[in-house]
């Protein structure tokens, strides 16, 4: 599944977040009314050094709040690339970055509205893959350290759950409340997957991948407020109780 349909497809980096937040009313980077053209400033983009092309949510020039999407070469004049001045204590192989925008020129402007259509989709297919990374990660372990067979029968099972689910994910609305209910039931398994191999990690020989996985952990909670949030309305569509706030 991916956002939008180009042949070949480069390696493009998702632009989203920015100094004053990550929802629709944060959002200040804009195009301007005569040409579209871009200005703005991006915070936090994963990848975002190695990206052949960029995917770029800003304001629409007419005032509305409304958000569009495009596609932004960043080699493009008035892009400018910036160090993150906070380090992240997870997974620090993976590179982050911040852009500058001064009135560049888009590639192409994409149809739709940038948030419903492309930032929602974006937040439940990058819930999948986290996932789908994580469970074949913990299965890798299981195999090669000779966890209990019910563990690793689990993990199999928690893969084919993910392969069932990117199979689907072209059969139907990612936004939809079923999709939502879907990714809220694989996060609960993940979780109580973890809790029950806490001390079966403690006895792995490789000690340091004990610590880059003791580090790592924090990296399933990013993202845990919107999470919570499509949950909420998830089993309110369910007919289910939902958490009360804290």
């Amino acid at each position: 599944w991916i956002l939008f349909e180009s042949t070949p497809v480069p390696l493009r980096a998702f632009c989203w977040t920015e100094p004053t937040g990550n929802t629709p009313k944060a959002i200040q980077s804009s195009f301007n009314s005569s040409s579209w053209n871009l200005s703005g400033h991006k915070s936090f983009i994963t990848m975002g050094d190695m990206a052949e092309e960029l995917v770029i949510i800003a304001n629409t020039p007419d005032g509305t709040p409304k958000l569009k999407a495009a596609l932004v070469n960043p080699t493009a004049t008035g892009v400018v690339r910036q160090q993150l001045t906070r380090k992240i204590p997870f997974v620090p192989e993976v590179p982050h970055t911040a852009l500058q925008f001064d009135n560049v020129k888009v590639s192409t402007i994409l149809d739709g509205d940038g948030y419903t259509e492309y930032v929602k989709p974006f937040r439940s297919v990058e819930d999948y893959h986290i996932a789908a990374a994580v469970i074949g990660y913990h299965l890798r372990v299981a195999r090669e350290n000779s966890w209990p067979p019910e563990i690793v029968e689990q993990l199999i099972g928690m893969v084919s759950l993910i392969q069932g689910v990117h199979a689907s994910l072209n059969d139907g609305d990612i936004n939809s409340m079923q999709h939502w209910s879907t990714i809220t039931g694989m996060h609960a398994l993940m979780v109580q997957m973890y809790k029950s191999t806490g001390e079966l990690w403690d006895t792995i020989g490789d000690k340091e991948e004990l610590a880059r996985w003791k580090r790592d952990q924090a990296f399933l909670q990013v993202a845990g407020k919107a999470r919570h949030a499509r949950r909420d309305q998830a089993r309110q569509w369910a007919g289910l109780e939902v958490s009360p706030k804290l």
